[in-house]
């Protein structure tokens, strides 16, 4: 009998596919993903590793759960947040860096408002539109 604290090949299936419409409904094309499937983090379900210069996420399902049942709410919801952290991965390269200016800072808070914009407000704004019209 498989436990259910554990995650499977199944689970890891559907976290990608999550992860992947998130990538692409936030437009993180100049992004390079990879996915793996392990004994990632001691605290949470999943985590990521990214290096901001090169464009290169790593998104990890966790296997193991820690007495938590896996469920897919939680594996859709883990992929989201994980998409999360790539998208506001510059930001907090620009608050470690030493050298950067408060320019610097606010163009990549444009950049990423504009990404919600083009990601969430339009398509919710055409689905109003298309339920008025």
């Amino acid at each position: 009998m498989r436990k259910k604290d554990r995650t499977t090949g199944e689970h890891f299936k559907i976290f990608q596919e999550e992860a992947w419409y998130w990538i692409q409904r936030f437009g993180l094309k100049g992004w390079r993903f990879h996915f793996e499937h392990g004994d990632q983090s001691e605290e949470g379900y999943a985590g990521y590793n990214y290096n901001v210069a090169g464009r290169v996420a790593v998104i990890n399902l966790s296997k193991d759960w820690k007495d938590n049942e896996v469920i897919e709410a939680q594996l859709r919801r883990s992929a989201f947040h994980e998409v999360i952290h790539i998208l506001l991965a510059r930001l907090r390269w620009l608050a470690v860096e030493r050298a950067v200016g408060i320019g610097d800072v606010d163009e990549e808070i444009e950049t990423i408002i504009r990404t919600l914009e083009n990601a969430v407000w339009e398509p919710e704004q055409e689905r109003k539109c298309h339920r008025q019209g």
